[in-house]
Order: C-alpha cells, then sequence, then structure tokens
C-alpha cells in the first residue's frame, strides 16, 4: 500500500474532503495527485495536513507499516531480534522514502535493542538527529515524548543533554497533568512521567543526578 493511498482511507474513515483537508495548505489538486500515488508532499506539508486527519505521525507510521502487505516485518511479534530487524527495516525505508519519522523510529530501536545487546549498532550521529528533532519540535506528541524516554538508554547521551531532555518531559508532564489524563495508561502525561522517570534513573545509575 502507497503512502498517498493509505492517506486517502484515513480522509475518508473521517469522513473529510480533499478540500476539507486540503484548503489553506496545498491546493486540492496536489493533495489528490498524493492520494493517488502521482506525486509527494513535503514533510512540511505533510505534518501540517495530519492534525486534519485527527491522526498524526506515530499513528500513521506504525499503521501504514502495519498494513503494508509487501512488508514481512508487519505486525511485529515484540522479540528482541524483530525489534531490531523492525528498526533496521524502518531505517531502510527512510532510505527509500526520505520520511523522516521512519529514521526516528528505526534509531529508538536500535537504542533499545543496543540496550540489552550491546551490538553498539545506534551511534553518536543517530542520538544527534533525536535530539535535533526534539528541540525543534514544539508542543510535543506522544511520539515524541516515547522518542524522548527511550533514548534516555543510550550510553551516548551527556549529562547535560540528559538534564536538559528531563527538564522538557517535566513540562510536558505539568501542560498534561488534567484529571482525565492521569486516569489514562496512553496519555502523552504517563509517557511523560516515565520519561522522567526513565532520565532520573539513568543519572542516578551514573551518579550525575543534581537538583536543580
Amino acid at each position: 500500500m502507497e503512502l498517498g493511498e493509505f492517506f486517502r482511507q484515513q480522509r475518508l474513515d473521517s469522513n473529510l474532503t480533499i478540500h476539507q483537508v486540503a484548503h489553506g495548505i496545498i491546493s486540492d489538486a496536489a493533495l489528490s495527485r498524493f492520494e493517488r500515488g502521482e506525486n509527494e508532499l513535503s514533510t512540511q506539508s505533510f505534518l501540517q495536513l495530519l492534525p486534519r486527519l485527527n491522526g498524526n505521525p506515530d499513528y500513521l507510521q506504525y499503521g501504514y507499516a502495519g498494513l503494508d502487505s509487501a512488508n514481512p516485518l508487519a505486525g511485529p511479534s515484540g522479540t528482541l531480534k524483530t525489534y531490531h530487524d523492525w528498526g533496521l527495516h524502518l531505517l531502510a525505508l527512510f532510505d527509500k522514502t526520505g520520511w523522516p519519522y521512519y529514521r526516528l523510529a528505526g534509531i529508538e530501536r536500535l537504542i533499545i535493542t543496543d540496550t540489552y545487546t550491546q551490538k553498539g549498532e545506534a551511534t553518536r550521529d543517530m542520538v544527534q538527529v533525536v535530539l535535533t528533532h526534539l528541540n525543534q519540535v514544539q508542543p510535543w506528541g506522544t511520539f515524541e515524548i516515547r522518542l524522548a524516554s527511550r533514548l534516555t538508554r543510550s550510553s551516548l547521551l551527556e549529562q547535560s543533554e540528559l538534564l536538559h531532555l528531563l527538564e522538557q518531559c517535566w513540562a510536558v508532564a505539568r501542560q498534561h497533568a488534567t484529571e482525565m489524563e492521569i486516569a489514562w495508561s496512553e496519555s502523552p502525561f504517563a509517557y511523560a512521567v516515565i520519561a522522567c522517570q526513565a532520565i532520573s534513573m539513568e543519572l542516578i545509575y551514573r551518579n550525575q543526578f543534581v537538583s536543580t
């Protein structure tokens, strides 16, 4: 399934017309051609369109990959090897499509598998890609919050970077500290709290935790 076709299906599922999704961002004709697989959209335009589908990069990233019948890793079982292979597959998709969320998700998985296998496949350059994304994207969505939490597993992070991430995650937790989100285990609040815990644990483990 092509990304444009998948995008079209999400639009139809949301009962939206092309004009309702496209207006003020791109032309109706450009979106129509994208859905038919006749042209590509810039990353900026794509991310601007997502909220109108009640979607987000995290949802489309996993949903698209899981529905791709040609993808041998669709519906991964969750084993460590599959998690590792899934990361490599996402990085390959980034090389093919240039969609940055494929690269970020691939790096995320290599960081996690490195924690347990010590393969050393996650590099400092990869960590910098994730840090740059987190610093540029505001406000954070659930994808960014989880990304920050999992990034803390990397020994390639410096103390100052961990402390900066802690401040960012704490701010997100405060922003989402509503009664509804506190009661929901999959909420941005829950992920932000988990991220704060993960960063604090890493700093304590390194004996680098300082009060601010």
